[in-house]
């Protein structure tokens, strides 16, 4: 999935994405009172794949609702985080599209993160979540 596209799924979602310095973090995603808004700082992303990494996953937080503040417990954070992976991992790096890229010997970290332009660090996080779960 192209950058593009996850910018027109949230304009269709009514999800407000800014650029905003957060040299920390690199981005972030907010609801305020059932209003979704995602800030990016470009000044962070070094390639295209980092700034589609971290766009669908902050789209991950406002379409599942995966939010938390930082006085919630780290189970929290980690449980709404892994949520709004997982929203990104379906979209950008679809299970089939992945079996079809390995079948055709796509088979390092590497290659499959070229294949599917994102980073190295999403494909390995990605693959972890695909080899762990239980109806693939």
């Amino acid at each position: 999935m192209e950058t593009k596209k996850l910018y027109s799924i949230a304009q269709k979602n009514n999800i407000t994405v800014n650029s905003f310095p957060l040299p920390l973090s690199g981005a972030t995603a907010i609801n305020l009172g059932g209003e979704f808004f995602i800030g990016l700082d470009p000044s962070v992303f070094a390639s295209e794949c980092k700034e589609k990494v971290f766009l669908a996953h902050e789209i991950g937080h406002c379409s599942t609702g995966a939010f938390y503040n930082e006085e919630d417990s780290v189970q929290k954070r980690k449980f709404a985080e892994d949520k709004a992976n997982r929203w990104a991992f379906k979209r950008l790096i679809p299970i089939s599209t992945l079996k079809k890229a390995i079948k055709n010997g796509d088979t390092s970290v590497f290659s499959l993160a070229q294949h599917f332009g994102v980073t190295e660090s999403f494909m390995y996080e990605a693959l972890n979540y695909y080899s762990n779960i239980k109806d693939r």
